[in-house]
């Protein structure tokens, strides 16, 4: 068999925000050299109403700012680059400090060259 068309995958990544009335800390979560973050969702809430932000070790809201972290729903990013190199998560509170955690399900999107194997 050859090589398949170009393509993109997403992934999804778990992330937790341990204390969403934190200021922006690493989560442990890494995003992957070429990847887009596309998306972040709140799986399980826990506490009270707050916003986060979600970024990298330099720009706090790189990804998103002001995340409800109780509302269970879908939020896009406002960046879509492509990241040059593994990037950190981070995730901190925003303007509304809470109480509390929060789980994340980060969507990522990768480009797939079509290469068998790489």
């Amino acid at each position: 068999m050859g090589n398949a068309s170009l393509g993109v995958v997403k992934h999804y990544i778990k992330a937790v925000i341990a204390d969403v009335s934190a200021a922006s800390a690493d989560t442990g979560v890494v995003l992957p050299k070429g990847g887009r973050f596309l998306s972040a969702q709140v799986i399980v809430a826990n506490g009270d109403a707050s916003t986060v932000d979600i970024g990298d070790g330099t720009t706090s809201d790189r990804f998103l700012n002001e995340l409800d972290s109780n509302a269970l729903a879908t939020v896009a990013s406002a960046d879509i680059d492509v990241l040059t190199a593994d990037t950190p998560l981070y995730a901190g509170t925003g303007v509304t400090a809470g109480t509390g955690s929060a789980t994340l399900l980060v969507e990522m999107l990768m480009d797939d060259d079509g290469v068998r194997n790489d």
